[in-house]
């Protein structure tokens, strides 16, 4: 998600007046008859798109909650690998994982069991 105030140069607490100035100076330098480059009017029409969505006190509070969401999912995303540690074993480990004794005996409880099943079914027979 494109964050429209870096767009603008603005902070996040930019009142309208802050906003228009901002679009302003930036359309001077982007606009498409005053620069010749390619990528002006692609430019002009994100700054736009930049500052109809803040002028707006609707679209505005909308955009921010989307803002908002993106950045908190973001973080969640980037996260992810550490929470999942810390909440799931402490801290990570550096070596090459070894099976533990709880699970050894728990295979091999499993595999006298399936022995004892498969005795059980030939010798009732």
């Amino acid at each position: 998600m494109e964050n429209y105030y870096e767009i603008l140069g603005i902070p996040l607490t930019a009142d309208r007046d802050r906003i228009r100035r901002a679009y302003l100076e930036k359309v001077r330098t982007v606009h498409p008859d005053i620069n010749p480059s390619e990528n002006a009017a692609k430019e002009f029409i994100r700054i736009k798109e930049a500052y109809d969505t803040l002028f707006e006190e609707n679209k505005r509070a909308v955009y921010d909650m989307k803002l908002k969401q993106a950045a908190t999912t973001q973080q969640n995303i980037k996260n992810f690998h550490y929470d999942f540690k810390s909440n799931f074993g402490g801290k990570q480990e550096t070596g090459p994982r070894t099976p533990s004794t709880a699970l050894i005996a728990g295979l091999i409880a499993f595999l006298i069991a399936l022995a004892g099943g498969i005795a059980f079914v030939f010798l009732s027979k």
